[in-house]
């Protein structure tokens, strides 16, 4: 009871201190020019405060104002509280010109604070299209219609919606089919981790998400939602009719049933604010599912089906090949280079095939695909082949043929190289030797007898000159050091051949080593992120170099380890909360549009470093 009444004490200080901070309001309207239809956000940020009455927002005709929610900040910064308030609005003009916002007003305690005023410019509706950085509402929403190739989001727990954006429903077996997929997070919650999204149902496969979507804010029926983007791609595996559609998880944070603990002190303490600092949060899970497009998937047709066909289904064009050398020895290697670039099932994609192979020995072709997208849809795959001819009748390295199925125009092609001359020689031993040039007399220098000898002077200046020489360098450390340069190599390399023997016959041993490095690799990532002040990039690797040491420590895989492995860890209560807040704070960053400046990224860095310590510590 006494720890707890101090408490209450230190805590009306610091709420003290808070309320006698210097309050301030910024105003934003995010964009500042918009189309008819669409809808600009007002954001007003009180600073400084733990409380405020709500905005008074002026009339301004022409323009409709509907308020969409509030959240408040409270942070601990060197022993300092400070807070925050920040109010969300939607406006909707009714008619087209230019507006001014007027000053708005907010009370904070006993002072009155002011906004500057904001300049709004609305165009007509056939400018809609110039206003790119506009909010806008989602294709199914205006109309309540859907494209034909596109699932209408679901917000009906608005919590969050799935929409699959497909350039077509009709599509054969194998075929790669760029797709979409947007992810609706309400703003106004607390998210505190997302997984991937997935397809739902066995029909289909999806190309690998990548773990940095693109991120946008969209306003859909005056609600504010913070959108991930994937631009992925989709393929059938059986053919006929089936429903596709996608899913995902997702881990809110929502405030606990109930009040929290009565006190003697509730009466003095009985403020909305302290049940917002001391509320218990807990963690629930939900399912989010788009709803499904009805697809038809058929087959590949069986007739004109070429010989050589590997499966490749696309837009493809094939380079003229290129031959490393077009005059070689019977037996001599010879490269052949190729590349196939367009759109398509890459992975479907395999070497061109020479026509001809008569006196020609062909070894298998290695390939290496580039993409241009982040789907893999698109780019380019090179590929290299070594041939050897057998005998000096090959005059010519043959055309190479490649043959795929273009969707578009529902036929098989096969597209072709042009033959190569080549000159073989009858063998290596019969080739003829490279001619080493006479050495070309210098007619302006004087000629010496052969039989001329030199003088002793010069004999003995000569000897005198090298002895001399012999004995300084003799002398030298440089001359010794770069005597022994050899030995220090030969022992260097045999070091690390010791040392790579030892992890080949220690695996714990090499993936202590691997898991030391990636854990300094993301170290430096977040030191980076921190000096650039980049929140995204400074949480990605935080909670990355976290999961590595966690991972090592636990024997699990680094990247699946979640939040209820450390819930079963018998660690201690601070390492837990520890890692758990900065869990929660990565994915609301990465996931949910939490913004963090440059003071927040600057006290997590020893929050980090303890956590590391003290996994290392407590095992």
């Amino acid at each position: 009871m006494k720890s707890r009444f101090l408490f209450f004490i230190f805590l009306g200080i610091v709420a003290f201190r808070l309320d006698a901070s210097d309050a301030r309001i910024t105003a934003s309207l995010e964009p500042a020019e918009i189309a008819l239809g669409q809808s600009a956000q007002l954001n007003l940020m009180v600073e400084g405060v733990s409380s405020s009455s709500p905005p008074n927002i002026p009339n301004v005709p022409g323009l409709e104002f509907r308020f969409i929610g509030q959240s408040t900040q409270i942070q601990f910064i060197n022993g300092t509280m400070t807070g925050g308030i920040t109010y969300l609005f939607q406006v909707m003009p009714v008619q087209a010109g230019d507006f001014t916002l007027p000053e708005i007003t907010v009370q904070a305690g006993a002072e009155v604070l002011k906004t500057l005023p904001l300049p709004l410019k609305v165009t007509g509706p056939s400018d809609a299209r110039s206003n790119a950085g506009a909010h806008v509402v989602a294709p199914s929403t205006p109309a309540g219609q859907a494209p034909q190739n596109t699932s209408d989001p679901d917000f009906g727990d608005q919590i969050g919606g799935i929409q699959l954006i497909l350039p077509k429903r009709d599509f054969y077996v194998g075929e790669l089919i760029p797709t979409d997929l947007k992810v609706y997070l309400n703003r106004g919650l607390e998210i505190a981790r997302v997984s991937l999204p997935m397809l739902s149902g066995n029909a289909f496969t999806i190309s690998k998400l990548g773990d940095k979507p693109e991120r946008s804010n969209e306003i859909i029926d005056g609600k504010p939602w913070h959108v991930l983007t994937w631009h992925t791609a989709v393929a059938a595996v059986k053919a006929g009719e089936h429903d596709l559609g996608a899913k995902m998880g997702c881990t809110l944070l929502v405030a606990a049933n109930g009040r929290r603990p009565m006190s003697p002190f509730d009466d003095a303490f009985d403020d909305p604010f302290f049940d917002r600092f001391f509320q218990h949060k807990e963690e629930r899970d939900v399912a989010m599912r788009s709803k499904e497009l009805r697809v038809r998937v058929l087959p590949l047709p069986s007739e004109g089906r070429p010989v050589d066909f590997s499966g490749a289904i696309g837009q493809f064009q094939l380079n003229p090949l290129f031959v490393s050398s077009k005059e070689a020895a019977s037996g001599d290697p010879v490269t052949l280079k190729t590349t196939i670039l367009g759109t398509g099932n890459f992975d479907r994609v395999e070497a061109p095939q020479l026509s001809n192979k008569q006196n020609l020995k062909t070894y298998p072709p290695s390939g290496k695909f580039e993409p241009t997208d982040e789907a893999g849809y698109a780019g380019q795959k090179g590929f290299d082949q070594i041939v050897i001819p057998l005998s000096p009748e090959v005059k010519e390295i043959p055309p190479l043929n490649f043959s795929y199925f273009d969707p578009e125009h529902k036929q098989y092609v096969t597209l072709n190289t042009q033959a190569v001359p080549l000159h073989v020689l009858p063998g290596q031993q019969n080739r003829a030797l490279p001619v080493i040039p006479s050495p070309v007399a210098d007619h302006g220098a004087p000629r010496r007898s052969k039989h001329a000898e030199p003088t002793d002077l010069v004999s003995n200046k000569l000897e005198m000159e090298r002895s001399v020489s012999h004995r300084i360098l003799a002398r030298e450390p440089w001359f010794w050091a770069a005597g022994s340069l050899p030995l220090l190599l030969t022992l260097g390399v045999a070091g690390m051949s010791w040392q790579r023997r030892r992890m080949e016959n220690n695996p714990d041993l090499a993936a202590a080593f691997l898991s030391k490095r990636a854990v300094q690799l993301q170290w430096e990532k977040m030191e980076k992120a921190r000096r650039e002040q980049k929140a995204i990039e400074f949480f990605e690797a935080a909670k990355h170099v976290v999961q590595e040491k966690l991972g090592r420590r636990t024997g699990t895989h680094s990247e699946s380890f979640t939040l209820d492995e450390v819930d079963e860890r018998s660690w201690s209560a601070d390492l837990k909360n520890q890692i758990r807040e900065l869990f929660r704070t990565a994915d609301a960053v990465l996931y949910s549009g939490q913004v963090v400046d440059a003071k927040d990224l600057e006290a997590w860095v020893p929050v980090v470093k303890n956590i590391l310590r003290g996994v290392d510590d407590e095992g």
